[in-house]
């Protein structure tokens, strides 16, 4: 009996797996140029970090490097559905789910990541800059996320603005 429970147990643990994501997501930065000398852009990186509340981990405004500390992207995240698409098509993050479970919702999770921005000068009033979002967490579990690239075009978008 003990044997039989024993084995009913690792049967159904083994039926458990992780879900490799179906979808294309974003494995590079995301890059534009924006017609603004590189100071100022380097200014609306800082506005972006101080009204978000973003916290950082490295920062050289001469290399035009910064790298965020991770930040919460719950409400930003999804799974996807049976067919590979998400189930919220504007998430920042798409995450791995296990094969016993579609959730619709990625709330009940702690989803974030790390970003990076490089600004580079191109001439006096105008800059190229990267984003990329990456280091992706999943709470506790051995789930692997990727970035849909949302993140990277609104940052860019906003370092433009």
């Amino acid at each position: 009996m003990k044997k039989t429970i024993i084995l009913c147990l690792i049967a159904l643990q083994g039926c458990n797996h992780v879900v490799p994501l179906k979808g294309n997501y974003q494995d590079i930065a995301a890059s534009a140029v924006i017609s603004k000398p590189p100071s100022a852009v380097w200014e609306t990186v800082l506005d972006i970090i101080a009204e978000r509340g973003y916290p950082v981990k490295f920062i050289d405004k001469e290399s035009g490097i910064l790298i965020s500390d991770n930040i919460s992207l719950n409400d930003h995240s999804s799974f996807e559905t049976r067919t590979g698409t998400l189930y919220k098509p504007d998430a920042y993050i798409a995450a791995e789910r296990f094969s016993n479970e579609y959730p619709t919702e990625a709330r009940k999770y702690k989803m974030g990541a790390t970003w990076t921005v490089r600004l580079k000068k191109l001439t006096d009033s105008t800059t190229l800059a990267k984003a990329r979002l990456d280091q992706v967490t999943i709470d506790a579990y051995e789930l692997n996320g990727k970035s849909t690239g949302k993140f990277e075009k609104w940052l860019l978008d906003e370092l433009a603005r």
